[in-house]
């Protein structure tokens, strides 16, 4: 008997033929042989039937907040200027105050980090967040002047 390297099923000399013919139709997944484009959608399809709609609401404030930011310092290196600079300053910094505040949110309100979390119900996560936001925009009111 001839094994065949793809291991087929095709473990006879007079099968050989068939197993080239396999091999060819690309039947065989290898676990390395995915692209870019496949894990990505794999990813994004088990993040929307396995997360909570409460996080996806997170996630999406996660990435508004995220370009918020980013649209910030690029358009300060856009025009060349950072002037005034404490509005920029306290533009970024709320942008990354509020992104920290909600990624704890986040943390607690998992239900994969219950056990971490058992002493802080939902309720009182969010008026932590709620308070902290309050606090950070305060700030950087008071900062731009």
């Amino acid at each position: 008997q001839l094994a065949c390297p793809l291991d087929l099923g095709c473990h006879s000399v007079g099968k050989k033929a068939r197993c080239a013919k396999m091999a060819s139709s690309s039947a065989v997944r290898q676990p390395g042989n995915e692209s870019i484009l496949e894990i990505v959608s794999i990813g994004f399809e088990n993040y929307r039937k396995n997360t909570a709609t409460r996080l996806k609401l997170c996630d999406a404030f996660l990435v508004y907040a995220l370009l918020t930011g980013v649209i910030q310092i690029a358009y300060s290196v856009l025009i060349r200027s950072t002037f005034p600079f404490n509005s920029l300053l306290s533009g970024f910094i709320s942008c990354v105050g509020i992104f920290v505040f909600t990624v704890a949110l986040r943390m607690q309100a998992a239900s994969s980090n219950s056990v971490q979390f058992k002493n802080i119900s939902l309720e009182r996560a969010y008026a932590d967040y709620v308070l902290c936001a309050v606090l950070l925009f305060w700030v950087v009111l008071n900062f731009m002047g």
